[in-house]
């Protein structure tokens, strides 16, 4: 899980210092003229490639690091797996596949010229359109299109994936707790039983040996039986309190793991599939 942390911190990083260098990557004014003026650019062609180039790594890596991590969590809530099991069958697997995949999608533009000037920070997008021809001068519509596609799968798949990952986190943390009302409910009900039918022995197995003892030992036996019956009343409601009181508290965690697994939604929503939909508009 660390080694999942700090791969996605690293990527994030990477990307969000191209984000600040903005406009300033842009080349400037004269350095190529298929870029629009801009007074704040201070870059070059090469700039310009390195900022789409490293933006476009975090955006196809980013969001399958947050599923896999989610599913991390769901092999350890859900089947108990320990961090080496974890590491052994899933994560030492991921890490490669994950980035070989983003980077292989982040080197292709290279040789398409498909890194430009895109908004405030550089993109993967057609550049330098002339009327006459009717072509660009840096990418191609089509490329554009077909990486924009991808980048729609990878977004949307990974969130429908970590949605369905939480769901299924807090449905088995509900469940154990279920199972654990049910038990502890069980357990009580069987020892009030057994404190009855210990009373109830008493008065049935007294004994006989006239009619004078056997009226003296009802009396005494009777009382004795009188009191604990009065001493399991209040063991009962002394365990219906706890049972109340662990009742609240598996409560509680049920709505902590639901409170915790829409933290880490939310988040992705926010930053990866709310910018997708105006991403999409445009």
């Amino acid at each position: 899980v660390n080694r999942t942390i700090l791969a996605i911190s690293i990527l994030d990083f990477l990307s969000s210092f191209w984000y600040f260098m903005g406009v300033w990557a842009h080349p400037k004014e004269g350095e190529s003229g298929l870029f629009s003026a801009n007074s704040a650019a201070r870059g070059t062609t090469g700039t310009c490639e390195a900022s789409g180039f490293f933006i476009q790594l975090s955006t196809m890596s980013v969001p399958l690091y947050n599923a896999a991590l989610a599913m991390q969590y769901f092999l350890s809530i859900k089947y108990s797996w320990r961090d080496e099991r974890i590491y052994q069958r899933f994560e030492r697997y991921i890490h490669p596949v994950i980035l070989l995949f983003a980077f292989t999608m982040a080197i292709i533009p290279l040789p398409l010229d498909l890194y430009n000037r895109y908004y405030f920070y550089c993109y993967i997008t057609a550049s330098g359109y002339n009327d006459e021809t009717q072509e660009f001068a840096r990418g191609t519509r089509l490329a554009d299109d077909i990486f924009k596609s991808i980048y729609f799968v990878v977004v949307f798949s990974c969130g429908i994936l970590d949605t369905g990952i939480m769901l299924a986190i807090y449905l088995a943390v509900r469940k154990t707790i279920q199972k654990s009302t049910l038990y502890d409910f069980g357990a009580n009900s069987n020892t009030s039983n057994q404190n009855n039918n210990d009373g109830a022995g008493v008065g049935r197995n007294r004994p006989s040996i006239g009619r004078l003892a056997s009226s003296v030992s009802s009396v005494v036996l009777g009382s004795f039986s009188s009191l604990g019956s009065l001493g399991s009343s209040a063991d009962g409601e002394a365990g219906d309190r706890r049972r109340k009181k662990r009742a609240k508290r598996r409560d509680q965690r049920t709505k902590q793991v639901a409170t915790m697994a829409l933290l880490y939604t939310a988040p992705f929503y926010i930053t990866w599939i709310v910018p997708a939909f105006f991403f999409f508009k445009q």
